[in-house]
């Protein structure tokens, strides 16, 4: 039974993907959605939506303190690589649609 409940927190929790990890990527995608639609030049809309992507990653560990009133529990290399999740999101649907 411990195993199990080991597997289910990895899946939650990962050293870099998690279960978080999916909404990141769509994150990505609605930000180049948004630039696309507004018809605005595929470096200003990917530096833009990196610059949120990153802000994003900074302020998160504040709201959980301040706001949610739990400690943080992500891992730094988790951070980044929400960051590179959410910046494949942008550019699949960049380049597909």
């Amino acid at each position: 039974m411990k195993q199990k409940e080991d597997t289910k927190e990895i899946a939650k929790r990962g050293k870099y993907i998690d279960c978080w990890s999916i909404t990141h990527f769509f994150w990505g995608v609605a930000f180049a959605a948004f630039f696309k639609f507004i018809k605005q030049d595929f470096k200003i809309g990917l530096l833009i939506s990196v610059l949120a992507f990153i802000g994003w990653e900074f302020i998160e560990p504040s709201i959980h303190k301040k706001i949610i009133k739990v400690p943080f529990p992500e891992k730094i290399t988790n951070q980044i690589t929400d960051v590179f999740v959410n910046i494949i999101g942008f550019l699949i649907y960049w380049f597909i649609f």
